[in-house]
């Protein structure tokens, strides 16, 4: 199932604004989006396809967790209008472990 068209739909319904880079290796996508200030990056990956979760990325940690796609559009906006702090967020959800040459 292609998860694209439905992390945008999630993002439209919450009226937030994104881009979408299937270019380049994950590391490069990051380094790029953290470049033009994305506070935020979503990764759709192998494991998303078995547990309906994203990977949710924020640039000034750098710290990753798993969201529910249906949490997603929910905790993006409360994010971005300052109603709950990342902090907030890694402890709600579970912390991804990258090792640094997966990045």
């Amino acid at each position: 199932m292609d998860y694209i068209p439905k992390v945008i739909t999630v993002l439209k319904k919450y009226k937030l604004s994104y881009k979408i880079d299937t270019v380049a290796a994950i590391g490069r996508r990051y380094a790029r989006t953290d470049e033009i200030g994305c506070p935020f990056g979503i990764t759709i990956d192998h494991t998303t396809l078995n547990t309906d979760e994203v990977t949710l990325r924020e640039r000034d940690t750098t710290r990753q967790v798993r969201i529910p796609l249906g949490n997603l559009g929910e905790v993006l906006q409360d994010l971005m209008n300052e109603d709950i702090a990342w902090r907030e967020v890694t402890e709600r959800y579970p912390m991804v472990i990258v090792k640094e040459d997966e990045e």
